[in-house]
């Protein structure tokens, strides 16, 4: 299992009192710490946010100021006044697509993906598909693989190197790592590993 210690605490306290609302420290959602954890390790890159929702896993990718974060979703949550807000203070921008349809330089150009939407395990093997296709080399990282069988069928069927043992989730928290130099932010972690995908 992932040491926690690396990422137990990682969020800043004025971030998170400006969004008392979400419990960023509990350990339902130490995903948002393991998020900026990872966000760290790079600079001026591009991060996907795939499944915007309320907008906070893009908020803790953009912590760190370094990268661009943006965001998709086919609708968020979000009011316009909170959009226009959250990307004039913090380096996002939200944008209304199906991740089926966004085009596939972005995919390829992004280090870090984060994948979050229908659980439905047929979009997401479909989302992975075009990222495969893309030419994408960085770290895709994705929610709830445990949530239902189709959720598990999609992340067993994925045959590259990955591990699912970054954090004790109910619904499961994974990361697929399309360039081995990546193994070394997930210290402590066995990253499963096979010879070709299904």
């Amino acid at each position: 299992m992932f040491d926690k210690s690396k990422i137990e605490n990682n969020i800043d306290d004025e971030f998170i009192r400006g969004y008392s609302h979400v419990d960023f420290t509990s350990s339902t959602n130490m995903y948002f710490n393991f998020l900026k954890y990872i966000s760290d390790f790079f600079e001026n890159e591009i991060i996907l946010d795939i499944g915007t929702y309320a907008g906070h896993s893009a908020l803790v990718l953009s912590l760190n100021g370094k990268n661009k974060v943006e965001s998709f979703d086919v609708k968020n949550i979000m009011t316009s006044e909170e959009i226009t807000n959250i990307s004039r203070d913090f380096n996002i921008k939200f944008l209304e697509f199906r991740a089926q349809d966004i085009p596939l330089e972005k995919y390829e150009k992004a280090k870090i993906i984060f994948l979050d939407i229908i659980h439905n395990g047929c979009e997401e093997r479909e989302v992975f598909e075009i990222i495969l296709k893309s030419g994408f080399n960085g770290i895709l990282i994705c929610d709830d693989i445990n949530f239902n069988s189709e959720m598990e069928s999609f992340w067993n069927g994925i045959i590259l190197p990955k591990t699912d043992k970054i954090i004790d989730r109910e619904s499961g928290f994974g990361a697929i790592l399309f360039d081995s130099k990546y193994e070394k932010y997930f210290p402590g972690v066995t990253i499963e590993k096979t010879e070709k995908l299904e």
